[in-house]
């Protein structure tokens, strides 16, 4: 039996799965934080770290748990039509339930009760356990002449309008308007206006957002409190 400790958790704006960026460095003007509260001395194995401008996570898909994962998954990139391995596809649901993420390192904040990693993006459902961290290492992790055939381009970006202008500050703004951008409607829905009249809506931090699209164009009509 192998087991786990976690070293903490993340804090991400998505406390929903639906939402959540497809990879983590697509949606750079969302901030999400590692708080470290695992035990062991935490402070002293983050010595050197700010070295490095970016970091591996590993982490443990949570909400996964108990749910059966099938060897063949229809991955969104392809339309949610086609089948791939599961080992080909970066699903949530695999056999140990382990994720692995890139990310930008902004700062790390000792001065609180847990040590505090911020980051540029994330793709972590809100208080995802924290495995570990590593260093990104260029000359090692980077491979430039890597391919990746059916996933080499990222996928279309919606333009974002609002119907009102919602008094935000610009964090919550630019977060709304990341995960929106980044068309998190099911696969088969993409690329299309949808029905007459069709609208989508997600929780993102404190808000739920409500849109519609209309030629490439998400027009946010309405923003509430989340419940």
């Amino acid at each position: 039996m192998i087991e786990s400790t976690p070293i903490g958790y993340i804090k991400s704006p998505w406390s929903e799965r639906f939402g959540i960026p497809r990879q983590a460095g697509l949606a750079k003007a969302i901030k999400c934080s590692l708080v470290l509260d695992g035990p062991g001395d935490m402070t002293q194995a983050l010595r050197g770290l700010s070295d490095f401008s970016h970091i591996w996570i590993l982490f443990y898909f949570h909400e996964t748990k108990g749910k059966s994962w099938k060897p063949i998954v229809r991955p969104p990139r392809l339309g949610g039509k086609e089948g791939r391995g599961v080992f080909a596809t970066r699903s949530p649901f695999r056999p140990n339930s382990i994720g692995l993420s890139a990310v930008k390192l902004l700062s790390i904040d000792l001065s609180q009760k847990h040590p505090v990693l911020e980051i540029e993006g994330g793709d972590f459902l809100d208080r995802t356990p924290l495995l570990d961290i590593k260093p990104y290492v260029p000359y090692a992790d980077m491979i430039p002449t890597a391919e990746s055939t059916w996933a080499n381009d990222s996928d279309p970006i919606l333009n974002i309008d609002w119907k009102t202008q919602p008094p935000l500050n610009r964090c919550d703004r630019e977060a709304i308007e990341s995960t929106i951008s980044l068309d998190p409607r099911p696969a088969w829905e993409r690329g299309n206006d949808g029905a007459p009249g069709q609208s989508w809506g997600v929780r993102v931090g404190d808000f739920e957002a409500r849109w519609t699209v209309l030629g490439g164009i998400a027009t946010i009509f309405s923003l509430e409190p989340a419940t």
